[in-house]
């Protein structure tokens, strides 16, 4: 199922199941995955009946406690394998596969991603519990929640119920934070966006004497930076990591103890990480973060609003690209004392 995965996706990363799509294509894999999961039912029954014939005091013990638990992954597995092989029954869902990189290789990843957050979050979080909290530096655009709140399932509720609020930030960002905008930046689109991003970025970490966090949009540009990139930093004692040489945690953890370090990375590590101090005084921004337009969710969301009649890029692409630019301009500053340059290698 893999090998046949890899050479269906060739070198664009993904393939988005749609009804409109090439039958005997599809089949190629799914015809794979019908035969996986007929194995995957096979070996979670012949499990079930092992369990089932075990004495109480024998299905106490910690190896049958563990089976179940992976019997019901297996279930779960199985039961993937099935929706993805009825795609084009599944219209609320975005159906796709993509080729994952980790250190210790490549595989492939099969995806099923809802459509529409807000019917699930209004079933799962909204509707069951009394009160509920939504927190983050991230949620308004233009000081608006509106985006948000129709992403998220929040548009039906009456003001009654909704209680929103904005407070300042306590960071003290006009002193302690320098915004850096390039005139002379070509256009991404452009041929010699590639050589002016690798001269900038080797310029600005060789000034800063490294202490910065690389941010891209795409894993292709982050590679051909980084090739160009790390020889000379380390010609000049700079440690040079990249997202994907070590595991996520490990590699923030050697970032911040090595305090004049570089860290390339794409999207996970625009939001969510914590590294305040010395470790991190400069954060290049490559692109503005619009999503790359191979990405199927991304892709299958904007043809739902033109569908309805919407403008996908005003309703969908720039809001998401706002918010994504305010997360990965808040790595620099976690605490009051920080301080430090963000630079945005994008002219637009």
């Amino acid at each position: 199922l893999d090998s046949r995965s890899e050479v269906l996706i060739g070198e664009q990363g993904n393939l988005r199941f749609t009804p409109g799509m090439d039958r005997e294509m599809a089949d190629s894999v799914l015809d794979f995955m019908r035969e996986l999961q007929k194995l995957l039912i096979d070996l979670v029954d012949t499990l079930h009946e092992a369990l089932e014939s075990l004495t109480p005091e024998e299905a106490e013990l910690p190896v049958p406690f563990e089976t179940r638990l992976v019997v019901h992954r297996l279930e779960g597995f199985a039961s993937v394998l099935e929706r993805f092989c009825r795609f084009e029954e599944r219209e609320d869902e975005v159906v796709w596969m993509t080729r994952a990189v980790v250190p210790s290789g490549r595989y492939i990843r099969y995806v099923i991603t809802p459509l529409d957050l807000s019917r699930l979050m209004q079933e799962a979080v909204f509707e069951p519990y009394k009160t509920v909290v939504c927190t983050s530096a991230t949620l308004t655009v233009k000081q608006d929640f509106r985006f948000w709140r129709s992403r998220i399932g929040l548009y039906n509720h009456s003001d009654e119920r909704l209680d929103l609020a904005m407070f300042p930030s306590p960071f003290p960002y006009k002193e302690h934070v320098l915004l850096g905008i390039p005139k002379n930046a070509p256009f991404p689109n452009e041929k010699d966006y590639q050589d002016f991003i690798n001269n900038g970025i080797s310029r600005i970490l060789e000034l800063s004497e490294g202490k910065g966090l690389i941010l891209f949009t795409s894993y292709e540009m982050l590679k051909n930076t980084y090739t160009y990139v790390k020889p000379l930093l380390t010609e000049k004692g700079i440690v040079v990591f990249r997202q994907g040489d070590d595991e996520r945690s490990r590699l923030l953890k050697s970032f911040q103890e090595d305090t004049g370090s570089v860290l390339f990375a794409t999207h996970s590590f625009w939001e969510g990480i914590d590294v305040p101090g010395e470790s991190l005084q400069i954060v290049v921004i490559c692109r503005l973060p619009f999503r790359v337009p191979t990405d199927p969710v991304h892709m299958a969301r904007l043809e739902a609003i033109e569908k309805r009649g919407g403008n996908p890029f005003f309703e969908l692409s720039l809001p998401e690209a706002v918010m994504k630019l305010k997360q990965g301009f808040g790595r620099l500053m976690r605490r009051t004392t920080d301080r430090g340059v963000v630079f945005i290698l994008d002219s637009r």
